[in-house]
């Protein structure tokens, strides 16, 4: 070989150093040859061999070199060998040389930057798949140790990983199954190491091209426009993955992804036999009523991912159903008995408290925590989330530069998309801030974008087609839909496909936060399910409408529950206040922001929960009473004089959204300008006012609603016509059948009364108390109470006798 040193083993190797396919062939020769004595740490530094296009050097925690990967590049492909110092000789009688050598050690091999490492104790590490991509990646991360294994994704099970113990890791694999395979591995590789936590970076974006790794440039597809804050952005989506924190029992140990038991029979022999596949114990769980205990386990399924699951204690007096509960979930088990005595042995201190809804929740410690149906977990440490049915919910594509670039910034001038956003973000605030959710309709005709808003809301959060649901659902399917969406936003399309009876209780149900009191079979009580959520909704006509349908009213908390917001902003271009330049028209915009919605989606949420998470859980305490000073501020500013306490309330809903789409901008999440998001929730509030017919109070209007609805609809047929100047006479041509009263026109003006007999006065209110409707009128000039205005009736004359009437001024029809 070229590459041989001179007598002295100190000194380095010749800057020109060939290698030749029969040392290719010879480097890839198992480490455990017999005339192989690998030097370790090294004497001195390796030369990179003259036809190698890379090499990369290992080192110990003191930074003296152990070995050397080297890189071969021929005829388009890329061979790897292990170069290493050590003593060297071809068989048995030949002497023995000390130089580098194409071999590699022997024994556990050692992390890239294992120095590194260590001497940065608490920075936290990123592992990554290759030494080419860990050296570009520590340029791009320097806030992160970055390291990598040898020998790519075979090599997890082979190497020392002890250095990572109790470290924060993050890992990041090559965009193919290969890299996917590889994080697994490391996954279970990493399994008895204890790391204080796990995540695993997403790479599932279809503008990514297979094979792709940070060595490479940003794919041009992606366009990214900020590279830095791009990456930053990126290296935050990843998944947690709960990491083992108990031991084995003595006498369990691994061998090739194996669980064994050694034991010593009573004759003293030792004997080994085979208890299951590799698992971890990650921890103990209970319900916050310490009921329903169990382990948490992880292990590789028979489909090659890496799972956890809630093994519950109970199935370990029973091996038979333990063993089945386990090959359910893909694992196997070769000896029950034997795995359910070892797991019955742990002791496990770490415990967490099982949740099965989404959203915050608190420990006995006041440590927040928000959890989605992925499992995913943000703030606090001590919560495990089921899996939900529903597993559709929350998933995420693309990144939020992309949702904010293609969305957001084109909608904070556009008042309807805007709020409908700013609605589905102050979900998230509703419980830290003691708030209770609100339901907003955007009503309006077919065709003018209220799907639209829809997608964009639902964008958010997740999969629009997957986020919206339908009106059209049973009860006991949307509350299961409203708990999995609780603390966020639920999405209802086009009221008009359900009946006024299921509008009705739906709109009660979502807006009161709690579900039906149904029995089981066994006859005990099912848990009710529960819910904080702010509401969307879109359809043609509104929820009074809608019950009028079924011959029901709507009464004024139930109006409030949903609030009817104008779909159309009345510029002629439907939920449209303006189309942003580049756009030609108001239809090619919409069809953009529908397309990218469905492109774009799960990430802005996500932020917005991380940075709450943060907040809920810092010292600053004066974080959330500050924003309830904002928004009384914003309520102050935006109701009419004389508001009723009505108005006050809903205006607070209105203000909440914009603070927290303001709050949402301020950490850079939304898109649009600062300011844009309070302007947007106070151009809808005032559609809102002006929907309602002014700022009274929701009783007045609705009494006020009611007789003119009456008199709409039975102003001719249930009114018997007045005439004559000098003396009124009902006209002998008038049939009114089930007659209510008299209606007389003045024949100068032209204008109608309407008199009213006092017994069917209860008829025209509508449901409502008559003495409030009448008081109600006579505020509003629409009762004529006559000249001595001792009652809200007063004496008429008519077919030559005097009766006492209730008079509706001509202003009623107006």
């Amino acid at each position: 070989m070229n590459n041989k040193q001179s007598h002295d083993p100190f000194k380095p190797l010749d800057n020109v150093i060939s290698i030749t396919q029969n040392d290719l062939e010879r480097g890839k020769e198992q480490a455990n040859d017999p005339n192989w004595q690998p030097i370790i740490p090294a004497p001195c530094e390796p030369v990179k061999p003259d036809n190698a296009s890379m090499m990369w050097v290992y080192r110990d925690v003191a930074g003296k070199p152990t070995t050397a990967r080297v890189r071969f590049d021929r005829d388009g492909e890329k061979e790897v060998l292990p170069f290493t110092y050590g003593r060297k000789r071809q068989d048995q009688e030949s002497e023995w040389v000390e130089s580098w050598h194409y071999k590699a050690p022997k024994g556990k091999a050692l992390l890239y930057q294992l120095d590194q490492i260590i001497s940065r104790a608490t920075d936290p590490i990123l592992l990554v798949e290759g030494e080419k991509t860990a050296d570009a990646a520590s340029k791009i991360y320097p806030g992160y140790v970055v390291t990598t294994t040898q020998g790519g994704s075979n090599a997890a099970q082979k190497t020392d990983w002890t250095a990572l113990k109790g470290r924060e890791i993050v890992l990041w694999g090559d965009n193919d199954e290969a890299g996917q395979h590889y994080i697994q591995e490391v996954i279970n590789a990493l399994g008895s190491v204890f790391c204080a936590s796990i995540g695993v970076v997403l790479t599932n974006d279809v503008r990514i091209p297979k094979k792709w790794d940070l060595a490479d440039a940003l794919p041009t597809s992606l366009n990214v426009q900020d590279e830095r804050a791009f990456y930053d952005e990126w290296i935050q989506k990843k998944r947690e993955i709960l990491t083992a924190n108990v031991r084995m029992p003595s006498g369990v140990y691994v061998h090739e992804n194996k669980l064994f038991l050694s034991y010593e029979t009573k004759d003293g022999d030792v004997k080994n036999k085979m208890l299951s596949d590799l698992l971890f114990v990650k921890g103990r769980v209970a319900d916050q009523w310490d009921k329903g205990h169990g382990l948490i386990i992880g292990f590789k399924s028979h489909s090659g991912q890496f799972k956890d699951i809630v093994l519950p204690l109970a199935l370990l007096a029973d091996p038979k159903l333990f063993k089945r509960y386990l090959l359910d979930a893909g694992f196997v088990v070769n000896d029950a008995d034997g795995l359910a005595n070892c797991l019955n042995e742990i002791k496990v201190d770490r415990l967490y408290r099982t949740i099965d809804q989404t959203g915050w929740n608190e420990n006995k410690d006041h440590q927040w925590a928000f959890v989605l149906p992925t499992k995913e977990r943000w703030g606090c440490k001590d919560f495990y989330s089921r899996e939900y049915t529903d597993n559709h919910l929350f998933a995420r594509n693309g990144f939020m530069s992309d949702w904010q670039r293609e969305i957001g910034q084109y909608i904070g001038l556009n008042s309807r998309l805007c709020f409908a956003c700013c609605v589905g973000l102050a979900g998230l605030l509703l419980n830290p801030l003691g708030k209770q959710g609100t339901g907003f309709h955007f009503v309006g005709s077919s065709s003018i974008g209220k799907t639209t808003i829809a997608n964009i809301v639902a964008s958010l959060y997740g999969k629009p087609k997957d986020q919206i649901k339908s009106w059209k659902t049973t009860a006991n399917g949307l509350e299961q839909i409203a708990s999995d969406l609780s603390h966020t936003v639920l999405i209802l399309d086009e009221m008009s496909e359900v009946t006024s009876d299921v509008a009705f209780d739906t709109s009660y149900m979502l807006a009161n936060g709690s579900g039906k009191q149904r029995a089981m079979p066994t006859g005990d009580t099912r848990p009710v399910k529960k819910w904080l959520l702010n509401f969307i909704s879109t359809g043609e006509i509104t929820l009074k409408a809608k019950l009028a349908e079924g011959k029901r009213k709507a009464n004024a908390g139930q109006e409030a529950r949903l609030i009817n917001i104008p779909a159309d902003c009345g510029q002629g271009l439907g939920v449209l206040d303006v189309v942003p330049n580049g756009f030609k028209d108001a239809k090619t915009f919409i069809d953009h922001l529908n397309h990218k919605a469905n492109c774009f989606y799960g990430e802005v949420g996500r932020g917005f929960i991380g940075f709450l998470a943060d907040k809920l859980n810092s010292d600053d305490r004066g974080y959330f009473p500050y924003l309830k000073d904002r928004i009384k501020n914003l309520v102050q500013e935006w109701i009419p004089d004389g508001a009723d306490t009505q108005i006050i309330r809903v205006a607070e809903k209105f203000a909440l959204a914009a603070i927290a789409g303001e709050e949402a901008t301020e950490q850079g999440l939304t898109g649009w300008e600062a300011a844009q998001a309070t302007q947007s929730c106070k151009t809808c509030f005032e559609a809102w006012l002006d929907h309602r017919g002014g700022a009274e109070n929701e009783e007045v209007i609705q009494a006020i609603d009611n007789v003119k609805e009456f008199i709409a609809k039975y102003g001719e047929s249930r009114f018997s016509l007045l005439v004559g100047t000098s003396g009124l006479e009902e006209d002998p041509t008038s049939k009114t059948s089930n007659r209510v009263g008299y209606r007389k026109q003045d024949h100068l003006t032209k204008e109608w009364e309407y008199w009213v007999y006092p017994q069917c006065w209860k008829e025209i209110c509508g449901g409502i108390d008559g003495a409030f409707v009448a008081r109600v009128l006579d505020d509003k000039g629409l009762l004529d109470r006559g000249t001595e205005k001792k009652s809200f009736q007063q004496r008429v004359r008519f077919n030559n006798s005097r009766k006492r009437m209730y008079v509706l001024t001509n202003k009623i029809t107006e």
